[in-house]
C-alpha cells in the first residue's frame, strides 16, 4: 500500500486484503491490544503467536489438540526473505531483512534479481531522490542516520531518537517521535545535517501500525492510519458505596 501511495502512476491494480474503512469499538480495542503486545515483543511473529492466534482458534482446540498448539507456538516468520519496502525507480529498489536488520538493493525489473547488502544494523531504509544517500533508523538506540549509497561511508546522525524516516525531497527528511513529526534538512550530496530539526506536525489520532505506519505521498505530504476521535466525558458521576451495591446485586441475582 505504501508503495502505491508513493508511486500512484506506476500502479495498474491494487488489492487490499483484510482491510477495513472504519473501526467499531470492539475492533479498535483489539487492534490497540495487538499494538501494546507488539511493542513489548522482539518480532511481529511473536505478536502473532501470542496475541492473534489465540483469537483465531477456540479454547477447545488448544486443550484437545496440544500438538497443534505447539506447532503454532513454534511457528517462525522467515525474516531472512527480503521484504521490498522502497521503490526508487524501475531498476532500483531496497529490501529489508527484518530478522537481521539488513538492507539490500536489487533490480525489480529482473525475473531473478540479485540482492546486494548495502547496510547492516538498520531498519526502514530508503534511497534519496537523487540516488546518492541511504536514510534509515538504527536498530540499537533508534537513531535517525544517513550515509552514502550504494557504498556506505560516513554516517551522519539527523536525530538521536526517532522512527520511520522519510524523504520529502533530496534535502528534507521527515521522522516521527510518538505522534509528532520533525523535519531535518541536509546536504543532498554528503548527507551532512543543515541545522537542527524543526517541528512539522502532530496528530494524537495517529495509529502506529506494524511495519511502515506512515509513508510519503506523491503530493509532498504523508499518508497514515488515523484512529477514532478521542471523546472526553462532560461530567463525572460519583456512586457512593458502589462496591457494596454490586455485591448486593450479585447476591440477589444468584438467589
Amino acid at each position: 500500500m505504501h508503495l502505491a501511495a508513493r508511486h500512484p502512476a506506476r500502479v495498474r491494480s491494487l488489492s487490499l486484503h483484510s482491510a477495513w474503512d472504519t473501526s467499531d469499538r470492539y475492533l479498535t480495542t483489539i487492534v490497540e491490544l495487538w499494538r501494546t503486545v507488539a511493542s513489548t515483543l522482539p518480532t511481529v511473529a511473536d505478536a502473532v503467536i501470542q496475541a492473534i492466534f489465540p483469537l483465531c482458534f477456540t479454547p477447545e482446540m488448544y486443550v484437545s489438540r496440544p500438538e497443534f498448539a505447539d506447532t503454532l507456538a513454534s511457528w517462525e516468520f522467515d525474516g531472512a526473505n527480503p521484504d521490498p519496502i522502497d521503490l526508487h525507480d524501475d531498476h532500483l529498489a531496497v529490501a529489508q531483512n527484518w530478522a537481521g536488520s539488513t538492507a539490500m538493493r536489487f533490480d525489480p525489473s529482473l525475473a531473478h534479481p540479485t540482492f546486494d547488502t548495502v547496510l547492516t544494523g538498520g531498519r526502514f531504509p530508503s534511497v534519496s531522490p537523487n540516488g546518492k544517500l541511504l536514510l534509515y533508523q538504527t536498530l540499537e538506540g533508534g537513531r535517525i542516520e544517513v550515509t552514502s549509497f550504494p557504498v556506505t561511508g560516513r554516517r551522519w546522525q539527523l536525530a538521536s531518537d526517532g522512527a520511520e524516516p522519510l524523504w520529502l525531497s533530496a534535502t528534507e527528511v521527515l521522522y516521527r517521535k510518538g505522534v509528532s513529526w520533525y523535519l531535518a534538512r541536509l546536504n543532498p550530496e554528503t548527507g551532512e545535517p543543515a541545522g537542527a530539526a524543526t517541528f512539522w506536525a502532530r496528530d494524537p489520532r495517529f495509529s502506529d501500525t506494524s511495519g511502515w505506519s506512515n509513508r510519503s505521498s506523491h503530493d509532498g505530504g504523508i499518508i497514515y492510519v488515523q484512529g477514532p476521535e478521542e471523546v472526553t466525558a462532560s461530567y463525572l458521576r460519583v456512586i457512593p458505596n458502589w462496591v457494596e451495591q454490586m455485591k448486593t446485586a450479585v447476591d440477589a441475582a444468584n438467589r
